[in-house]
């Protein structure tokens, strides 16, 4: 049978005109599925535009050719708009073909989901998509909702070659900043199921073997095709599989590379003594969310006696092994108020961190079709969505954190807020950081339309 895998652009403008991203990695978790289907002896295509602006005109051209199943990507609630445009122009060119969605989001929307957002397709992905009855259905052309039976342990290499060199060149060298995103030793899945957070695939923590085509074989794929960095987006690159980790950090040494990836702070403190001994790893971001009792346990993070503690010793002992510690936190979810924000902010700055990542807690994608909002509004770093605080003033903790930990200025804690009818923002030692009332990022990603200056 003939596939054609569509990637299609994260977002469009109000002409539906693809919008070029900043920041972008390659789609290996589709491009994976890919070589399943190639080596059960089918004909598979991609077709990737995420840096296509007249996207339309290029999937039009591509349908002239008949295929037999059409694989699209929605990785976040951001694609549904653009899948949406996607799917008549498909169904209009290839009436007979059969249409399954994958990616992050399918682990919350299911086929009828879609549906009641616009969004008609045969088949929906709910899971890792490397199962092996999920390629069976994929092949077959099930309709409705596919499940992974079980998570395998081995991860087909993804298909690179499908894609042309410029594709290659704009994510190795304008968007991911040499990254080449892999499953690392961490594996699949996760062990807690955090309230914010889909990432674990409905899957319990699943470590990736090393055999065949495995990780060393990744390895080599990412150095031949240019990257200089591994970022494992492993939801735990460090659970019981110390001997793995160090093989891992080995392999990517002996090849030139660095690598980066994320885990828990209680697995830190579990593995304290293993990070001295890892000399390619160069940054490792830990999960700290909140310093607020009430929100963590809304979280699912539990409400444990020593929690920020264990945050505390965790970051000193990456630090301590020369390795750059990132943290992630959320801002604005359930519970959240201006006491637990400057809580999280005295916290952090007692810390020896190299940086933030923040985002915005967003409520669960099924909210999406219950509420009658549109996909658009979602998304971690787009207009704080449901949050009980005004949404400016959320905005504002963020403008704090990325002015501090960023940008490396000094916050006028005395008086740190400003706003009037034209813009709001935050006042620094050395300067402002605002954004103008009515302005919105095209692409939701909201520092994109912060600017820097000076109080008048």
């Amino acid at each position: 049978m003939k596939f054609l895998l569509i990637i299609p652009p994260y977002v469009v403008d109000e002409n539906g005109l693809g919008i070029c991203p900043k920041k972008a990695m390659l789609p290996v978790g589709p491009l994976s599925i890919a070589t399943a289907l190639l080596t059960r002896g089918h004909a598979v295509e991609a077709l990737d535009l995420v840096f296509v602006s007249e996207w339309c005109e290029r999937l039009v051209s591509i349908l002239q050719a008949p295929y037999d199943r059409i694989l699209l990507s929605c990785h976040t609630t951001r694609n549904i708009a653009v899948c949406k445009q996607a799917e008549p122009l498909i169904r209009s060119l290839q009436p007979g073909a059969h249409i399954t969605l994958g990616g992050n989001v399918c682990v919350d929307l299911g086929t009828e989901d879609f549906r009641k957002l616009g969004l008609h397709v045969d088949a929906v992905v709910r899971g890792y998509g490397h199962a092996d009855n999920v390629i069976k259905a994929i092949e077959c052309g099930e309709n409705g909702d596919i499940r992974p039976q079980s998570v395998p342990q081995d991860l087909p290499a993804p298909a690179l070659h499908l894609l042309d060199e410029e594709t290659h060149r704009q994510y190795r060298e304008e968007t991911s900043g040499g990254k080449y995103p892999m499953i690392g030793p961490g594996g699949f899945g996760c062990y807690w199921s955090c309230e914010y957070c889909s990432a674990k695939m409905n899957s319990p923590a699943v470590v990736r073997t090393w055999k065949g085509i495995e990780i060393e074989s990744e390895i080599n794929l990412a150095v031949d095709y240019g990257y200089t960095h591994l970022w494992c987006v492993d939801n735990l690159v460090i659970h019981n599989n110390e001997e793995k980790v160090l093989r891992f950090d080995s392999e990517v040494g002996k090849r030139g590379l660095t690598w980066s990836g994320m885990t828990r702070p209680e697995l830190v403190l579990k593995h304290s003594h293993l990070f001295s001994k890892l000399h390619s790893l160069t940054e490792l971001a830990v999960g700290i969310e909140s310093a607020s009792p009430q929100e963590l346990t809304v979280w699912g993070r539990g409400n444990r006696v020593g929690y920020l503690e264990t945050c505390h010793m965790a970051v000193r002992i990456v630090h301590d092994a020369g390795i750059a510690t990132n943290a992630f936190v959320m801002l604005g979810g359930p519970g959240a108020n201006e006491q637990g924000f400057w809580e999280l902010y005295r916290f952090l700055k007692s810390l020896p961190l190299s940086t933030i990542s923040w985002s915005f807690f967003n409520p669960s994608p099924k909210t999406l079709a219950a509420d009658q909002l549109e996909p658009k509004q979602f998304g971690f770093y787009r207009w704080p969505l449901l949050s009980a605080v005004p949404p400016a003033r959320v905005v504002q903790w963020a403008m704090i954190l990325s002015g501090s930990w960023w940008s490396g200025w000094r916050l006028n804690e005395s008086d740190p807020f400003f706003s009037d009818d034209e813009r709001f923002g935050i006042r620094f030692e050395e300067g402002i950081i605002y954004q103008p009332t009515d302005a919105r990022s095209e692409i939701g990603d909201l520092w994109e339309i912060w600017r820097r200056g000076r109080m008048a």
